[in-house]
């Protein structure tokens, strides 16, 4: 199981922007694109990272896990920024958005 930092950006994008579309947006790639790496990260990984909700991505505990310990290079700040980001995907996650 091999991620680069670009899946972990992947990730932390798609987790907090809560869509496919506007993650697609912010990273300059297409929806479909984004997709097809968001599947193969969760491929690589032996499991599902969001629950697909009409067009909402809310994050599942491994991806609350996975953000968790972004390295700062990953946009995932480590420490207290990284710990942020985390409580703020867990709120999504227990207020269901």
């Amino acid at each position: 199981m091999d991620l680069e930092l670009r899946h972990l950006r992947l990730v932390l994008t798609v987790a907090t922007h809560g869509s496919l579309t506007a993650a697609a947006d912010h990273l300059h790639l297409t929806q479909s694109a984004l997709s097809h790496q968001l599947r193969d990260i969760e491929d690589r990984l032996g499991t599902a990272l969001f629950l697909r909700r009409n067009r909402k991505m809310i994050p599942l505990n491994a991806c609350l896990q996975l953000v968790r310990f972004l390295p700062p290079l990953a946009g995932g700040g480590g420490g207290a920024s990284s710990s942020k980001t985390g409580s703020i995907l867990a709120h999504k996650v227990m207020a269901g958005t």
